[in-house]
């Protein structure tokens, strides 16, 4: 019409800018991932009997990472399948002992340095160990509860994917196996694992 001529028309409100989400800093959310590795220790008792084990390990974890200024705090479950064992002679016995299960729940505390993290991590641990006297064909396999702690570096090299080398030493408590109807006394045990791994970030 001739009163809308000449005049500007009118502009609505300005676009808001958009908002770009910044990804999440390295080492915190929720984690999975895998590794594998070698593990050695010994059974022995107050008399000196003595068993050496060792051998390899696989297994899977889960975490979740919570950063803070200067420090990275956490928790970590993991379980792993293994050929851990050893042989001895004791008595003109023949007497072997082995593990095959170990899952563990563990404290984790870190340094972050840029996409490395160095941490230490202790916790608790619970494995299966078989006692056997091959001669007589006795054997028995309990449940064994004990403690670890250790250490590691991880590093953020892949986006979302890392990778890790941790040491971790496990000590099991005490533990009492029967054999042809005979106790063994008190058996103290120990294992150091050393293994590597990958961890995939989930956010």
């Amino acid at each position: 019409s001739l009163r809308s001529r000449g005049r500007t028309p009118r502009r609505g409100p300005a676009a808001p800018p958009a908002v770009v989400a910044e990804p999440a800093p390295a080492f915190h959310g929720l984690y999975i991932g895998g590794m594998v590795g070698h593990a050695a220790g010994t059974l022995n008792d107050a008399e000196g009997f003595k068993l050496p084990r060792e051998g390899y390990t696989v297994g899977g974890l889960i975490g979740y990472n919570h950063r803070l200024p200067g420090f990275v705090l956490g928790g970590e479950i993991d379980l792993s399948v293994l050929d851990v064992a050893g042989s001895t002679n004791a008595g003109g016995f023949t007497v072997s002992g082995s593990s095959k299960v170990l899952a563990s729940a563990r404290a984790r505390l870190g340094l972050p340095l840029g996409n490395t993290l160095l941490y230490g991590t202790a916790g608790l641990a619970m494995t299966n160990g078989k006692l056997a006297v091959d001669d007589i064909g006795a054997n028995e396999r309990n449940r064994i509860n004990g403690w670890v702690a250790g250490g590691g570096i991880e590093s953020m090299l892949f986006g979302n994917m890392g990778v890790r080398v941790e040491a971790l030493r496990f000590q099991w408590d005490d533990k009492v196996f029967v054999l042809d109807g005979q106790d063994t006394g008190k058996l103290r045990s120990h294992d150091t694992h050393v293994r590597a791994g990958l961890v995939f970030k989930l956010n």
